[in-house]
């Protein structure tokens, strides 16, 4: 029984040298070499030892002392173990502790990185705007009111001043990133639905999407429009520029409810080809695309997550591979 026994205490001294050399190392199997030999050696040795003392303990002081050694010798490698244990968790934390920070570190230079970003496109976009504005309200001026060009002229001009307010928006959230939004904004969100449905339509029609609205609370939310516009339409973009060519069904609903709290909840749902649950959990990161085939930076879901979230809201995915997704928003409404 001692010559089955003594082997299984030197690997568990082994394991323990093993363990310990793993820790100071900080390789991260340690955990699983004391799971894995560790633990069942410990098993195996203590058994043999109860096991061989109480089969000896008749047998005389040599007997005996040689099962107090040995029981001995099992408490000082579970003290061993214990030590482990606690050099482990130690370890662990440090690691939990330095990874978070480092996390939280990132994210905030790359918040730092959008805000200079925003701030940067929306300076040197509102310039050039103001001339084709002004060039079209002219020709708008000049046309008779039953011309269709002078229909397209206001069209264009309508989508420009809505550009330059989104970008207005846009410039003030970028400035204010550290104080927060304007707890004064407002904005209509059947207005602004509508808006954005009507800048899409070229690029649906060209896309053979459809675009249809269901029901739509009358409410105000609680930011500007030009942020409610920008949420909405990147949403409804993403989902026209993402419509696999071989869809047979190809369209795009925008639907929104009130929810509990004096929340509203939008959601933009689509036929599309639907997201892999690994990408489902990663879509709103900045950089990151569905499909990398498909032209973009991978910026656009994760301004629609910065602009819902500084404002009091979440957001989310839905999503099935083959059966469409749906990308949703809450946000408080304004009362």
């Amino acid at each position: 029984m001692w010559a089955r026994t003594s082997p299984r205490l030197d690997d568990v001294s082994r394991a323990v040298e093993r363990a310990v050399a793993a820790v100071r190392a900080r390789d991260p199997m340690a955990g699983a070499i004391v799971e894995r030999e560790l633990v069942p050696a410990m098993k195996e040795a203590d058994a043999g030892l109860v096991e061989l003392r109480a089969i000896n303990f008749d047998q005389g002081k040599l007997a005996a002392a040689q099962a107090d050694q040995a029981w001995a010798r099992t408490r000082r490698v579970t003290l061993v173990l214990d030590a482990v244990c606690a050099v482990l968790t130690a370890g662990l934390a440090w690691l939990a502790y330095r990874s978070a920070r480092r996390y939280a570190v990132a994210e905030a230079r790359r918040a730092d990185e959008l805000d200079a970003f925003a701030a940067r496109i929306a300076h040197d976009i509102r310039g050039p705007l103001t001339a084709p504005m002004s060039a079209l309200q002219r020709i708008s001026r000049d046309l008779d009111e039953g011309s269709p060009h002078k229909k397209a002229a206001d069209r264009g001009v309508r989508s420009l001043q809505r550009v330059d307010g989104m970008i207005r928006d846009l410039l003030t959230f970028a400035r204010a990133a550290v104080a927060g939004p304007d707890e004064g904004a407002r904005s209509a969100l059947r207005a602004v639905v509508g808006g954005v449905v009507q800048d899409a339509e070229q690029e649906a029609a060209q896309a053979r999407v459809r675009i249809e609205t269901g029901e739509l609370p009358a409410c105000e939310l609680a930011c500007a429009p030009g942020v409610l516009t920008s949420i909405v339409g990147n949403l409804v973009g993403n989902a026209i520029k993402f419509m696999p060519p071989e869809a047979t069904e190809r369209a795009v609903t925008i639907r929104g409810a009130m929810r509990a709290r004096g929340c509203v909840r939008v959601e933009v749902a689509d036929t599309g080809a639907g997201l892999p649950a690994e990408v489902q959990e990663r879509i709103f990161e900045p950089y990151v695309r569905a499909d990398a085939c498909t032209p973009g930076l991978g910026l656009g879901l994760a301004t629609v997550k910065r602009l819902v979230e500084a404002h009091g809201g979440r957001v989310g995915v839905s999503s099935r591979v083959g059966s469409g997704s749906v990308f949703w928003f809450e946000m408080p409404a304004r009362a």
